[in-house]
């Protein structure tokens, strides 16, 4: 069963939105009635689509170079802004050059329309634009409950074509197109009536269009454009709030606002940039045992990163939407399967199954504070840079319950967080990559959860400086469950300042390290190693621990937690300190070096040392509890000061 792609359109109010759109971009971009009247006046009456084109290309032309000159004034935030939308109103300009039919017109007309509404609510242009536009279904006098933004344009008295009867009832700001009173005819006697009767209406307008003018044939151009009597007219389905139209033409699903509850569907995208299913405009959306798909190329993948362009199935501008029993598959290069962005903005998902299967295309992904639930979702992604859970610029938040996810791709972690995840009883493997990733002032917390590196390492805190997450502090917190690393060490950090939370992990590594930090290839040479808390309670650790001069590391053993393994055996780390409780144990399996040691058990009996030399800083005021003296720990070694 095809699933329609979903507009908003009106009869009066679009004819009379776009009336308002031709006249406010000739006064506020100074096209001049001249021309447009010109352009209107080639068509004759009728839709020219050469003309059309034109005038399309006028408008984005002249909203082009109005956001050019707003960047002069704009921080760096708002001109990255600024900047995509002029290559999106680039791409609208192309694709309206080379519309072959007045049909690929529309739906360019629409898409501009919706990328004017967005940009008056992000920086406030004040693009002239369309408004709610409710239900065509004739010419009509229309009086009720409608609500169109639309600009007052004044008493007229001239010549000009009444817009049927209007009652001071109607809320909608609808611009006045002559003398009008109450429950009366406007312009009785001034113009010709606009009535539901296409043949006298089009004969009127045409006996009367020079002396109606401009506007009189803006109006009969865009009542043919969208009249509800053309064979590929939008079919109606109605709700309390405003009306949902549909076209059998695409089988991709666009809502904006309303409550729309759908279910066995078939909804699949394969255009650029098209997402299978987008709800906007604080919509909601309930979808059920359905197949979503999503295929061709994004052309932006920044774009398609950090706001969900060309997604399988995209929540945005305070929008929500539901699905249970479905299928979400992407076979395209920056297709993420489900998406949220925006404040406001969340997805919930209920035993759906997702699969991905190119490049930059990920499993579950939130941004700019969107929020995604899942219950009993199984994930799977092949491509590079495809998490199967992710966060992304300007944060976002995702709650997961159940499910299996995994990951084949290089640079593609089970989990990646620039906001803050949660997983709870799910598997997740990471063939690839390492197993779960935190950048910057973010986290991530799994309960009972069977998580997998294959490569890299197990869990990597790091920040790259590339602006998608804020500085501070990055925060991995396991509660039961298990954790595999194949290789490399469990757990690894940089350029960061880190904190690793562990209660009764079951730990499996190859590689005999435990935990690194130190600098690598982000951050400013010098001072781009990573300071790290690393807190065990009631934890079997497992392996070294590692530090460079520009790094250090403090590490928190609680509730018979126990440590097998050197620390610091290299003597590199610019600081090192271990704080044991009295019911914790360290089994010393190299000689180690702290900067401090701290321990509730003051006759060290709870560290093993197996026969080797642990040397700590008598300068540091950390250490004045050992007063500067070598200690005989069990296993024969000993505890001695090193200044230095």
């Amino acid at each position: 069963m095809k699933l329609f792609r979903k507009h908003v359109v009106s009869g009066l109010s679009a004819i009379v939105g776009l009336l308002c759109i031709m006249m406010a971009i000739s006064m506020v971009y100074a096209a001049g009635e001249t021309n447009a009247g010109n352009n209107m006046q080639e068509m004759g009456g009728e839709p020219d689509l050469a003309s059309i084109k034109n005038m399309t290309i006028e408008m984005i032309d002249k909203t082009t170079e109005s956001l050019e000159t707003m960047k002069a004034d704009a921080n760096d935030t708002t001109v990255v802004t600024i900047n995509e939308y002029i290559s999106e109103l680039e791409t609208i300009s192309s694709n309206v050059e080379n519309a072959e039919s007045i049909e690929e017109l529309k739906t360019e007309r629409t898409s501009l329309d919706e990328l004017f509404t967005a940009m008056n609510e992000e920086l406030g242009l004040e693009v002239p634009m369309n408004g709610e536009r409710p239900e065509m279904s004739g010419m009509e006098g229309q009086a009720g409950s409608g609500s169109s933004q639309m600009p007052q344009m004044g008493n007229q008295t001239g010549p000009g074509p009444a817009m049927g009867n209007q009652s001071n009832s109607n809320p909608s700001q609808m611009p006045s197109m002559g003398n009008q009173s109450n429950g009366q005819p406007p312009m009785e006697g001034d113009g010709p009536s606009i009535k539901n009767n296409s043949g006298e209406n089009s004969e009127q307008m045409q006996n009367t269009a020079e002396e109606s003018g401009i506007f009189a044939k803006i109006v009969d151009f865009f009542k043919s454009l969208f009249g509800s009597d053309s064979e590929t007219s939008v079919g109606t389905e109605s709700t309390e709030t405003s009306t949902t139209t549909t076209t059998s033409e695409s089988s991709a699903y666009t809502q904006s606002g309303e409550t729309v509850t759908e279910s066995d569907m078939e909804i699949a995208a394969t255009n650029t940039d098209e997402s299978a299913i987008k709800v906007n405009d604080s919509g909601s959306f309930t979808l059920s045992d359905s197949t979503i798909k999503k295929t061709g190329d994004t052309s932006s993948n920044e774009n398609s990163d950090f706001y969900g362009l060309n997604a399988g199935v995209l929540a945005e501008s305070g929008s929500n939407i539901e699905l249970s029993n479905c299928t979400v598959t992407t076979d395209a290069n920056g297709a993420n399967a489900v998406f949220a962005t925006g404040s406001g903005s969340s997805i919930t998902l209920s035993n759906v199954k997702i699969e991905t299967s190119q490049d930059g295309s990920r499993g579950v992904d939130a941004t700019v504070g969107g929020t995604i639930t899942c219950t009993d979702v199984d994930i799977i992604t092949q491509g590079a840079h495809c998490a199967t859970i992710a966060t992304d610029r300007g944060s976002g938040t995702i709650n997961i319950t159940g499910g299996t996810m995994s990951t084949a791709g290089e640079g593609s972690p089970a989990v990646y967080s620039t906001g803050n995840i949660t997983v709870s009883d799910a598997t997740l493997t990471a063939t690839g990559s390492e197993a779960a990733v935190i950048e910057g002032k973010n986290s991530i917390t799994l309960n009972d959860c069977i998580l997998t590196g294959m490569m890299k390492c197990g869990v990597m805190l790091y920040q790259s400086f590339s602006g998608d997450a804020e500085v501070g502090i990055s925060v991995f917190t396991m509660n039961g469950g298990s954790l595999t690393a194949a290789v490399d060490p469990l757990f690894y950090s940089t350029n960061t300042n880190a904190v690793f939370n562990l209660s009764g992990v079951e730990l499996t590594g190859t590689s005999g390290t435990l935990l690194t930090a130190s600098a690598d290839r982000w951050g400013t040479e010098g001072s781009n190693g990573a300071t790290v808390a690393f807190n065990a309670n009631g934890q079997e650790l497992n392996g070294n621990i590692t530090c460079d001069n520009v790094s250090s590391i403090s590490v928190t053993l609680q509730n018979d937690t126990t440590l097998t393994g050197a620390i610091d055996a290299e003597n590199t780390a610019g600081m090192m300190a271990l704080d044991l409780d009295s019911s914790s144990t360290w089994n010393v399996t190299g000689t180690s070096y702290l900067t401090s040691l701290t321990d509730e058990d003051s006759a060290l009996s709870n560290i093993n040392d197996n026969g080797y030399t642990i040397y700590y800083d008598s300068s540091n005021s950390a250490n004045s509890w050992l007063d500067g003296k070598t200690y005989d720990l069990n296993g024969g070694g000993k505890l001695t000061p090193i200044s230095g």
